[in-house]
């Protein structure tokens, strides 16, 4: 057997202890190396729950999930990807979605007052119908995105959305 010498494991039994099962939780207390986050893949309710309490989804690869809805305020999703995700009507306002990816995301009729979305790439997506008011959307690349009645009042897009389509857009 590895793990623990035969003389350790007889001690161990001798007071009574599964020699295995300890070294089964000795092993679960070991420091995850980094760079090899062993983190279950996310789905709708465990974003929302770690959106709800706080914890950061900087960096998260959210692709394709169906998050419509979902009440995202104030979360931290900075360089997250969103790429096909369908945010229709989450509430996004006050995140930081700074660098992050929402290639063909479908954002239609999200609230995302005071969104911070600085170098985001939202090439594809749809903003029909939401409200981006005060948003910062300096250096965002948004080719072909649809901004069909769009909110983008006191918004700032320096740089931004030099060939977004299906306008106008309301300010």
């Amino acid at each position: 057997r590895e793990g623990l010498p035969r003389v350790r494991r007889e001690r161990l039994r001798a007071i009574g202890v599964d020699a295995e099962a300890f070294l089964a939780y000795l092993k679960s207390q070991e420091p995850t190396p980094a760079g090899k986050a062993e983190e279950k893949p996310l789905d709708r309710d465990t974003v929302q729950e770690r959106a709800a309490s706080g914890r950061s989804l900087a960096g998260a690869d959210l692709s394709g999930l169906d998050l419509s809805e979902l009440d995202l305020a104030g979360a931290d999703l900075a360089g997250a990807d969103l790429s096909g995700a369908k945010l229709a009507r989450a509430v996004l306002s006050g995140a930081d979605l700074t660098g992050a990816k929402l290639v063909g995301t479908d954002l239609a009729g999200a609230h995302m007052a005071g969104v911070k979305l600085t170098e985001a790439d939202l090439s594809g997506a749809d903003l029909s119908g939401a409200d981006a008011t005060g948003a910062d959307l300096t250096g965002a690349v948004g080719e072909g995105c649809v901004l069909r009645e769009a909110l983008l009042h006191r918004a700032t897009a320096t740089g931004a959305w030099s060939s977004c389509c299906c306008l106008p857009v309301r300010c």
